[in-house]
């Protein structure tokens, strides 16, 4: 990103893709978030499985799982980036039908956005006030 320096290129800034590498979403946040335009809201909770030899990443309406908004939308607002888009993304279970699981994401997205929905309101009147 700092090679190609163009206020035209930017990132997706997701809070659950790091998962898969050994990063913290604060290191993603902190070299990545200069560069982002787009939020990807999505929500997690680790749990250890059954056996208790091992964890499982499980899907959770934004708000509801370990991801910090409030911070992410801060370090974002202090690096520039108070006018990003913001896209919610779940990672829901399966509930047995696809019916039952298309309901479940549907009431996990209106509990995400009215969270999401707080917290860029509460930033909107600080950046107003």
């Amino acid at each position: 990103m700092r090679r190609i320096a163009s206020p035209r290129v930017g990132i997706c800034l997701d809070t659950a893709n790091s998962l898969g590498r050994p990063e913290t979403l604060k290191t993603v946040v902190e070299h990545l978030a200069e560069y982002a335009v787009v939020l990807h809201a999505k929500d997690y909770d680790i749990r250890r499985i059954d056996t208790r030899l091992g964890f499982s990443v499980v899907g959770q309406p934004a708000g509801d799982g370990q991801v910090d908004f409030e911070w992410v939308l801060a370090e974002l607002r202090e690096r520039g980036r108070d006018q990003i888009s913001v896209i919610v993304e779940h990672w829901p279970p399966f509930e047995g039908t696809i019916d039952a699981t298309v309901r479940m994401e549907e009431e996990w997205l209106a509990r995400s956005v009215r969270f999401l929905r707080s917290w860029l309101s509460d930033a909107i009147e600080e950046n107003v006030g």
